[in-house]
């Protein structure tokens, strides 16, 4: 009764003030209006930016030189610029306080005031640093002008010791303000991201409130589940780190541009891989805080590829006698920057545990399968699988609520949802064989079946490779080898583990589709049976009323009924005159009229047994026929040595 008072005044009142509900089914745009919250937020983001921006930017120009040319002098800012950039940048500072310090204020819930406060406490430490960066400054623009002037007098040496001591510490303070300013323009992006998504939250209920509210089937029909596996537990946490790790690239290749400028070329690098660090950083926070996946798979992508770089550069020159590493510039800050670019962009993946994404999200699993939210190492290494094994051991028998749930994605009707349109004669307009309708349902896993035998191919030819390197630089003592020999060594670790771990996971795969089609042709024989046993009884029960008729004129109920037969079964019906034969003839014409009737039923139940038994283990054992091209080539090769004198 109460959902029949409210639910039209909820109605009303949306009609008329659609501005409050259409705008959120239409953009979802949750920042569009302007609140004193929003307008804090923004306004931090962009006084963050700008002072982080005009960091790096001050850094990359040359600023942090200091006196560096021996010819004359470079002052490390003249007092002018200086006096610009120090009102610039604490207007810039002073206004990220202010407009955080507000938001953390105004902030309706602690996800958001955290950030937002902690983006204003970086904040508020920027400004010790740029009052200690005036003195000092100051001392470098004196004795700079000084040595312009050629006034430096008899204690030279000791100006020049003092003005090197001055540049050291401006530099040091300007490093730590950058990362401050790095801090606090994260923690203000992370804030506007977390207040975006909340809204969008927000949003959501308002919508979906609509709607249940409107429904007259709302009490039947379930609300879509959103997925949000993303936002708590060991996802979000592993995202945490890898946001963590992001922030520590930037911050290393920060300092690297800030304490080795180098040339014009190496410093159009250096800002590059800073700002690399810096997108990397915005997709984390979105990858952390946001609802799409995409940006973690750009992220991911972005990061590989950087590490590609830094170890080709880096990492294989150590393998080798005569190279050496390209980036001994960076001085220490290169392998913390390399085992931090690893760590976050191969190893962080690879242990981050999947977010169950049901199948169908209006009837989701009420508790997912281990296999569907296992790490990518997790389940190439099976470990998913431990607490059945641990369990198993503990106990003498496992009950069938011990083992793990079956997978939404292997249940009958999803394989059958997915697979009739393709396979299903009835369903399918076009008419082909049912080998390539198996291979169109299957093509995920055959693409990743063809790579993963690529992969083993190259794997157990790493053996071969690694005996021949180790047996050569032995053979020779080292005189004239170009790679180290704990490469090889290696080498030969690597090949026969990959090749494991790609056979056992194309295993996998390969025994994932025979349960598959197991399930789906089995399903598909019982529909289709379901169809032909209508007609066969149909068959089975007009022939007897034919039998029965008088010789002479047919009834109108027999002669429909024999119509019909012969319209559903072709050959069990015949013309009037054989039929009086048949039954003139005595007891064993009519018993071989039954028999000849009854043998397409009788046999039914036979052929689909062996449809789903015989046939089907038929169908099932080549599911390894991809394997068919390398056994041919490894059997023509055996042949051709044996055939050897």
């Amino acid at each position: 009764m109460a959902g029949a008072i409210h639910t039209p005044t909820y109605i009303s009142v949306a009609s008329s003030f659609p501005n409050l509900i259409e705008p959120t089914e239409r953009s979802m745009a949750p920042l569009a209006s302007v609140t004193p919250l929003n307008v804090a937020l923004f306004s931090g983001l962009v006084s963050s930016s700008y002072f982080f921006f005009g960091g790096v930017g001050i850094a990359s120009v040359g600023v942090m030189h200091g006196i560096t040319d021996p010819a004359g002098a470079k002052p490390a800012v003249s007092q002018s610029n200086y006096d610009v950039a120090k009102w610039h940048m604490g207007g810039a500072i002073a206004g990220t306080v202010i407009s955080l310090s507000t938001a953390a204020f105004l902030a309706p819930s602690r996800a958001l005031a955290l950030p937002a406060a902690g983006a204003a406490f970086l904040a508020s430490l920027v400004i010790p640093c740029t009052a200690l960066m005036g003195p000092v400054n100051d001392a470098i623009d004196e004795v700079a002008q000084k040595r312009a002037l050629g006034v430096m007098g008899p204690h030279r040496a000791v100006l020049e010791e003092r003005a090197l001591a001055h540049i050291y510490k401006r530099r040091r303070l300007h490093i730590g303000r950058i990362a401050l300013g790095a801090g606090a323009w994260v923690g203000a992006l992370i804030a506007f991201t977390v207040a975006r998504s909340c809204m969008t939250g927000a949003s959501i209920v308002v919508l979906g409130l609509k709607r249940a509210l409107s429904s007259e089937h709302a009490a039947t029909t379930k609300p879509p589940v959103e997925v949000t596996e993303t936002r708590h537990g060991a996802v979000f946490m592993w995202n945490v780190l890898r946001l963590v790790g992001c922030l520590a690239l930037f911050g290393l290749s920060a300092a690297s541009l800030a304490i080795h400028p180098g040339e014009q070329s190496l410093l159009y690098a250096r800002v590059c891989i800073c700002v690399t660090f810096v997108y990397a950083v915005i997709l984390a926070a979105f990858a952390t805080f946001g609802p799409s996946k995409h940006a973690s798979y750009h992220l991911t992508l972005l990061l590989v590829t950087t590490f590609g770089i830094y170890a080709y550069r880096n990492i294989y020159p150590l393998g080798t006698f005569d190279k050496s590493p390209l980036d001994l510039s960076e001085g220490v800050l290169l392998w913390p920057m390399i085992f931090v670019l690893g760590a976050t962009g191969i190893l962080v993946p690879l242990c981050t545990p999947r977010a169950y994404t049901p199948v169908d999200p209006e009837f989701p699993s009420p508790k997912p399968s281990p296999e569907q939210t296992a790490s990518p190492l997790g389940l190439v290494l099976w470990t998913f699988l431990d607490p059945v094994v641990v369990l198993a051991n503990r106990v003498s028998r496992l009950e069938v609520d011990q083992l793990p749930p079956l997978a939404d994605t292997d249940e009958a009707k999803n394989l059958t949802k997915r697979a009739f349109p393709v396979l299903d004669p009835f369903s399918n307009k076009k008419k082909r064989h049912v080998f390539w309708g198996f291979l169109s349902v299957y093509r995920y896993s055959y693409i990743g079946q063809c790579i993963l035998i690529v992969v083993q191919v190259f794997a157990q030819m790493a053996s071969p490779v690694g005996i021949t390197g180790v047996l050569s630089y032995m053979e020779s003592g080292g005189e004239g080898a170009t790679v180290r020999p704990w490469v090889w060594v290696l080498w030969l670790l690597a090949g026969p583990t990959i090749n494991s771990l790609t056979s056992q996971f194309n295993s996998y795969l390969a025994m994932r589709t025979l349960v598959h089609t197991e399930a789906i042709i089995t399903q598909l024989v019982f529909e289709h049976a379901f169809r032909i046993r209508m007609k066969t009884e149909a068959a089975q029960v007009t022939e007897p009323v034919s039998e029965n008729a008088a010789p002479g004129i047919p009834e109108s109920g027999s002669a429909a009924g024999t119509a019909d037969g012969s319209t559903i079964t072709a050959g069990t019906t015949a013309p009037s005159d054989k039929g009086k034969k048949k039954v003139q003839g005595g007891e064993p014409a009519s018993a071989k009229g039954k028999a000849k009737s009854q043998r397409p039923s009788d046999t039914l139940i036979g052929r689909i047994n062996n449809l789903v038994s015989t046939d089907l283990g038929n169908i099932t054992a080549a599911r390894n026929w991809l394997w068919l091209g390398y056994f041919a080539k490894q059997m023509k090769s055996s042949q051709k040595k044996k055939m050897k004198p």
